[in-house]
């Protein structure tokens, strides 16, 4: 049931979606064969996924600057070196307690991605029938006192329903960076050791080609 609120959006747009997604292919072509920077693409993978996985690989070493608004990626500045900048905001996403953000994000679901909060069955966003039942503060806070943060670990009391539990584990593994699998995790650090950026003496042409004129007058800063 994972994104699939998108699926049935796209559906009743009365938009091309196979024309938009050919025209995006098209940039991604672009970008690859003309700009000067690596490009990754992983089957299996989401976006998230690559951005996650070069963030806790090379964050140790490296300064990581991640340049979305997406909240979700504020659970990853539990790593040292990890900054977000919001192209929206025009400014800098600060995260006090990584650890905890990523524990309400487990407990309350994400309606945007599908993910339901951890009362509710995993199919209430696509069954017509069927609400997400409510969590209230005192619900909250009484599943909040059964998960114990230990250094940046959330472990789960034993005493915590079963039904609970299983709707953790669920979320967890679909909202939790830490829960990207081993092999898709590998295969991402594959892609990006492997991509070579282009050299940067195609921009020029490529910007003039497409009269790309403000781009022209800043081509040194690509």
């Amino acid at each position: 049931q994972y994104k699939q609120n998108r699926t049935k959006s796209r559906a009743a747009s009365g938009v091309d979606w196979k024309k938009i997604y050919k025209m995006i292919d098209g940039i991604r072509e672009e970008i690859r064969d003309v700009f000067p920077y690596r490009h990754m693409r992983v089957a299996g993978a989401e976006a998230d996924d690559i951005i996650a996985t070069l963030t806790k690989h090379y964050s140790a070493t490296e300064e990581v600057i991640i340049v979305s608004s997406d909240k979700d990626f504020q659970q990853l500045q539990v790593y040292p070196n990890v900054r977000q900048w919001s192209p929206v905001t025009k400014g800098f996403v600060t995260c006090k307690n990584p650890t905890e953000f990523l524990m309400d994000h487990i407990l309350g679901g994400d309606s945007g991605d599908g993910v339901p909060n951890i009362l509710s069955d995993d199919d209430c966003f696509v069954a017509d029938c069927i609400r997400q039942k409510p969590l209230t503060s005192k619900k909250l806070a009484a599943i909040q006192d059964q998960v114990s943060v230990i250094g940046n670990n959330l472990i789960p009391d034993p005493s915590m329903p079963d039904k609970i539990k299983r709707n953790w584990d669920r979320n967890r593994s679909l909202v939790d960076f830490g829960y990207i699998p081993v092999v898709l995790e590998n295969n991402i650090l594959q892609a990006y050791a492997d991509a070579t950026p282009t050299h940067k003496g195609n921009i020029l042409s490529y910007l003039i080609e497409h009269r790309m004129k403000n781009l022209m007058e800043v081509v040194s800063e690509f």
